[in-house]
């Protein structure tokens, strides 16, 4: 045992002195033939490229890579020819150590078994027209074919690719990058270790850089064939600290890739900071709250300008999602990414596609389904997609944040295909297909403060048009069954949303007018709009509040029943044109005291007052059911306990309305064109003190009348008439003048004489138009107030009146 430790020992004291000989040996030849030896290693890397190599200083190294000895470079520089113009060193490193292999120190031919490269920069720099601070020299050393190529280590070394011609600019700083090569039989076995700050992978620079700061690190091998085909494959590689697994080959001959990248569990934003920052800013406005898998592949030609077919895939599984749009939670969707919908176009951002399958997410409480989700051409984003909830409509409200309408209660079913761009005035208009169903719904129409309940009703969109059907709806007593149409909703909404036009048909068996009298009141101010960016549905609502306030609403509106405080009709019907601040009725007709009417006319909002214009025309209708239904018409000189008869006329009417409905009598103008059959005329005062001046004998209390016939014009209290006869069964007189129990009243009246003779009860009361002799009256309303009635032998009262 002692023999063969002496043995051990001498063969190793051996061993240390030749290699300290050796070194000895290396050390002085080197030392005194440093020189000759730069100029050497100068003219070696001449023979390979052209440039200016600088090297201070030429020295050995026992220490560095002890056990083995190694050369040192101090201060190493290249440079091209054209430095004076780009300024770029290829190469500036502050020591490059050359690691010679042990033994080959004896056999006379020392052999460099690694190369280490310290504090260094290496800059490939190509300017616009291609000439590159890298040049291959003319002459090239013939390839040692047997030798083996020696390991690389960089420490501390920047490598910058910079091509501004191409707009490419690759920035990597290597803590440490270390590569053993081992042949095989099938080419060379590229043993790779890196730990790596990457400042960005520019492969178009106006787009942005990949990976820009992030760490890189990884322990992987790469195989370049004989084929000249680097290949790889479950290489981990750490990004970011997030672990990536690459599968790739390369082919330098026919200058085409694959590459398959895989990362499971990734934080959304650590993702998306990976890609360029033009692409970054796309997903600026989304984040997925927990991690994803992520699955992409590349495939295509390495030449210039050529973009590779790219696929991604990705699961979200119970994942919360921010958007534009709001929250989603618990979302899970299996999804994917191509950057070539159609083979036949360059694979650029018009020709890209998201797709979501089987989605399924809970947007504020809203459960949302969908087979599919489709977002093309990510230039000017535009969405397909069909869409399945049963929500509460209440929800709604803090969604749409509409100003218009507010959901009490109720539930709605939507069934939806939707095509649209997610782009504001793109001009490709929206498609939608499907339907919405209301079931047991209110909704409160904020500007009238109008609430229609127990709605059911089914909203149907076909492409561009919005159709309801068999709405149903009660609006304080009124019960409401309505179908409406909305033609090119989808295309104007966002562009013109007062040209859109909301036909209406309303059918009610009793229509309640007190339950709309919130029509003639001022509409609530609309409250300001909440920014518009915030979300795509909010947008639509602020615009669908446009239509509601802007636009045109034509109804077509038929009632068996009609009352209005103390006016009731039957079958009416009529069209009503809803604008922003008038309502129009057109041809309306209805059934009223045993005749009709039928009228035109409009209400319009002056902010003060409700403008009111109305043409009417009444047939045989009974007066006193027509003064009690209409308040008398505001006025009280005529009322309809003083008459009786059937009216029949033309009205031509204006006013001022109340909120509440009520005439203003002091705004009152009217011309009223009339014809009365069977009139009574019943404790009338004028013609009361008429009698007890005249006629002291004679019932004037009740007065049956003749056909009247005449025009009436009112203005506020006061009616002014032409000349008419009324020929009764007590007397027969010719009135005219102006008729005003608040500003006076001035009439003049004509009694034939053949009044003094008492007319039998059971006379025939026959208009005649003659007066023959007769006595002329004045009833005028004097100082005190009263009426008086005078004797009037030079017409005073008409000259008065043509005077004015």
């Amino acid at each position: 045992m002692k023999k063969t430790y002496r043995i051990i020992l001498r063969v190793t004291a051996v061993a240390v002195i030749l290699f300290i000989c050796a070194w000895l040996f290396l050390w002085g030849y080197i030392t005194y033939n440093k020189a000759s030896i730069l100029e050497k290693v100068k003219t070696g890397i001449n023979r390979q490229i052209k440039g200016k190599i600088e090297i201070e200083n030429l020295s050995t190294n026992f220490f560095y890579n002890f056990p083995n000895i190694s050369i040192r470079l101090s201060n190493v520089s290249i440079k091209d020819s054209l430095w004076n113009n780009h300024r770029h060193d290829f190469l500036k490193a502050e020591n490059i150590y050359a690691r010679l292999q042990l033994f080959s120190l004896f056999s006379g031919k020392p052999a460099v078994a690694k190369v280490t490269v310290e504090n260094a920069v290496i800059y490939y720099y190509t300017d616009t027209l291609g000439n590159a601070n890298l040049v291959k020299a003319n002459e090239t050393a013939e390839e040692n074919k047997g030798g083996k190529i020696p390991s690389l280590l960089f420490k501390n070394t920047r490598i910058i690719f910079d091509y501004p011609g191409r707009n490419k600019f690759h920035d990597v700083e290597f803590k440490k990058m270390e590569c053993d090569i081992v042949s095989t039989d099938s080419g060379q076995l590229f043993k790779i270790n890196i730990n790596a700050f990457v400042h960005g992978l520019g492969f178009n620079t106006t787009k942005g850089s990949y990976l820009k700061e992030k760490l890189l690190s990884g322990d992987f091998n790469l195989q370049f064939t004989k084929s000249k085909n680097i290949l790889f494959n479950n290489i981990k590689l750490y990004i970011d600290k997030q672990p990536f697994l690459f599968t790739g080959n390369f082919s330098t001959t026919e200058k085409k890739f694959s590459l398959a990248i895989k990362t499971q569990k990734i934080d959304f934003k650590k993702a998306i900071s990976l890609l360029t920052q033009t692409t970054q800013q796309k997903f600026n406005a989304f984040n997925i709250l927990q991690p994803v898998d992520i699955n992409a592949e590349l495939i295509g030609p390495t030449l210039y300008k050529t973009i590779p077919l790219t696929a991604i895939l990705f699961a979200v599984k119970d994942a919360d999602i921010e958007t534009p749009a709001g929250q989603f939670n618990k979302c899970s969707f299996a999804g994917d990414f191509t950057n070539e919908i159609d083979p036949g176009k360059p694979r650029l951002d018009d020709n890209s596609k998201f797709s979501l399958q089987e989605f399924k997410a809970s947007w504020e409480n809203i459960l949302l389904t969908a087979n599919k989700i489709e977002v093309s051409n990510l230039l000017k984003p535009f969405l397909k997609c069909d869409l399945h909830s049963d929500f509460k409509l209440a929800a709604l409200n803090d969604l749409t944040e509409s100003t218009t309408m507010r959901f009490i209660k109720g539930n709605g079913e939507m069934n939806i295909n939707y095509k649209g761009s997610l782009t504001d005035n793109d001009t490709i208009a929206t498609v939608m297909n499907g339907n919405i169903l209301l079931k047991d719904a209110a909704i409160n129409y904020l500007p009238r403060n109008i609430t229609l309940d127990k709605m059911q009703g089914n909203f149907v969109f076909k492409n561009k048009d919005l159709i309801i059907e068999q709405l149903k709806a009660q609006a304080g007593t009124t019960q409401l069954n309505m179908n409406g149409e909305v033609k090119n909703l989808t295309e104007l909404i966002y562009t013109y949303p007062e040209k859109l036009v909301l036909e209406w048909t309303v059918a009610t068996p009793n229509l309640d007018l007190d339950d709309f009298i919130n029509f003639l009141g001022k509409k609530s101010k609309r409250a300001a709009k909440k920014m518009p960016g915030k979300n795509k549905l909010i947008r639509m609502a602020n615009k669908i509040d446009d239509m509601l306030e802007y636009g045109t609403a034509n109804l077509n509106v038929q009632a068996a029943r009609l009352n209005y405080k103390k006016f009731t009709a039957t079958n009416f019907n009529t069209s009503v044109s809803l604008l922003q601040s008038q309502i129009i009725l057109n041809n309306a007709k209805l059934n009223h005291a045993g005749g009709s009417m039928s009228f035109n006319g409009s209400l319009t909002d002056n902010g003060t007052a409700n403008a009111v214009k109305m043409q009417s025309v009444i047939t045989n209708t009974d007066i006193p059911a027509l003064f009690k239904s209409f308040n008398n018409f505001g006025q009280d000189a005529i009322t309809g306990e003083n008459m009786k008869g059937q009216l029949s006329g033309a009205v031509n009417l204006t006013a001022n309305l109340s909120d509440k409905g009520i005439i203003n009598s002091n705004s009152l103008a009217s011309i009223v064109k009339f014809s009365v059959i069977n009139g009574e005329l019943n404790n009338f005062e004028p013609l009361q003190k008429v009698a007890a001046s005249l006629f002291k004998k004679r019932d004037f209390s009740s007065v049956r009348f003749a056909e009247l016939n005449n025009t009436l014009t009112v203005n506020g209290s006061a009616i002014s008439f032409d000349k008419m006869e009324i020929r009764s069964n007590v007397f027969t007189m010719f009135v005219g003048g102006v008729y005003d129990t608040k500003k006076g009243t001035d009439m003049t009246i004509e009694l034939p004489l053949s009044n003094l003779k008492k007319i039998a009860d059971d006379e025939e009361v026959i208009k005649k138009g003659k007066t023959g002799a007769k006595i002329r009256l004045r009833a005028k309303t004097g100082d005190d107030g009263k009426l008086k009635v005078s004797w009037n032998p030079f017409n005073n009262g008409k000259k008065a009146k043509e005077k004015k």
